[in-house]
């Protein structure tokens, strides 16, 4: 039985006529199995954009979370050699360029945030980003050995020797005088 059935599969023109007729079909062809419409239900939620990256802000600030996310995605695809992924090398670059985690959640397009999503190293780069720019202080610096009030008129402070002794100091001549 099987020969015939397999002469016939293989024709065209009766493979045409046993699939209008409803023969030789798997179950799979007939229903649909629950599986495989869940995963049809659910490519259009995932297809979406990543709406303000707030699941790249909570894998860069957890690392338990970070831990468990790259366990079930698995290992990044890199595909073949020579054809690199230019969204990916997009998004590379501007980890690199970024100084903090909310320039770049501002940089990153939807499709360059995915692409980062399996990448161990650049998810352990943007963890080590602080999420806000550090304010520097600023300190000044006062180049008089001693001060009064009167002194805050004079940009050396001090007077006489002393002052012009500072002035060479700081103008690189020689900061030795003799005295008197």
């Amino acid at each position: 039985l099987s020969i015939p059935l397999s002469r016939l599969s293989g024709s065209a023109c009766a493979g045409k006529w046993l699939l209008r007729c409803g023969l030789a079909m798997s179950p799979e062809e007939v229903e649909m199995p629950a599986i495989l419409a869940a995963r049809d239900a659910a490519i259009p939620r995932f297809q979406r954009p990543l709406r303000n990256l707030q699941g790249l802000r909570s894998l860069a600030q957890r690392s338990a979370l970070r831990d468990r996310h790259l366990r079930l995605a698995g290992p990044l695809d890199r595909g073949p050699r020579g054809q690199p992924d230019l969204v990916q090398l997009g998004a590379l670059a501007k980890v690199q360029d970024a100084r903090t985690l909310d320039e770049l959640t501002k940089w990153l397009t939807d499709a360059e945030a995915l692409s980062l999503l399996h990448d161990r190293d650049q998810l352990e780069a943007i963890a080590a980003l602080p999420s806000k720019p550090r304010v520097e202080r600023q300190t000044s610096v006062n180049l008089s050995l001693s001060w009064s009030p009167k002194d805050s008129a004079r940009p050396f402070g001090g007077s006489g020797r002393r002052r012009e002794a500072l002035k060479r100091q700081y103008s690189g001549e020689s900061s030795y005088s003799p005295g008197c």
